[in-house]
């Protein structure tokens, strides 16, 4: 599908910091920043201040890409059905892309901090949740990148990235030219565990009873 002109939206809500991003082709034309935890009252209006700076109306738009996690449980939920709904309301394609493949550097490892003690992997299109074990196993001598500096601290050679605005923009355009779209109805959020283990809570080591 050719298109080096079409308009697009990228949502990434999975961190502490939300961000948005709108372009035309390969151009990015405008960005802003929110607050992980505000972005679900106040994206509806940065959208709007996005799309009046890059001179584009909400109906044209023709894509709208999400990170669709891993990430932040209600970061990750809020994004995706802020784009599946911008979809049904403009028509637009969705293309939905995991956080870890937008980290991705050829043979490096990905990885992102899962809480617990336990690390979100990405090694080559394989994704999973490891332990802090596992990780130290499979990451040596093998670069490791990741956008958390909680996984810095616990791999000494891990090369830290900042991910932007528009860091899924070529993975974006690829799938855009491509063809590959994703079905609003039937995308979900990449959460690498499952839903119902999110919150599990481990068990707790009591000590002796007397």
């Amino acid at each position: 599908m050719s298109g080096e002109d079409f308009r697009w939206l990228l949502i990434d809500s999975c961190g502490a910091t939300a961000m948005l991003a709108v372009g035309r082709g390969e151009d990015v034309l405008a960005t802003a920043e929110l607050p992980g935890r505000a972005f679900s009252a106040e994206w509806p209006a940065a959208l709007r201040r996005l799309l009046a700076e890059a001179a584009c109306n909400i109906e044209q738009l023709q894509c709208v890409g999400v990170v669709h996690g891993p990430g932040s449980f209600t970061g990750v939920r809020v994004g995706l059905a802020a784009a599946k709904g911008l979809c049904e309301a403009v028509g637009a394609k969705l293309i939905a892309v995991s956080r870890l493949e937008v980290l991705a550097d050829e043979d490096a490892l990905v990885v992102l901090d899962a809480g617990r003690d336990e690390f979100y992997l990405r090694d080559g299109d394989d994704e999973r949740l490891v332990t802090r074990e596992e990780l130290m196993a499979a990451s040596q001598q093998r670069e490791v990148v990741t956008a958390d500096a909680r996984v810095v601290e616990a791999v000494s050679n891990a090369r830290l990235v900042e991910l932007e605005a528009a860091s899924a923009l070529p993975i974006l355009l690829e799938r855009w030219r491509c063809g590959m779209f994703d079905d609003v109805a039937a995308v979900d959020a990449n959460y690498v565990r499952g839903e119902r283990d999110i919150y599990a809570r481990k068990p707790a080591v009591s000590g002796n009873a007397n």
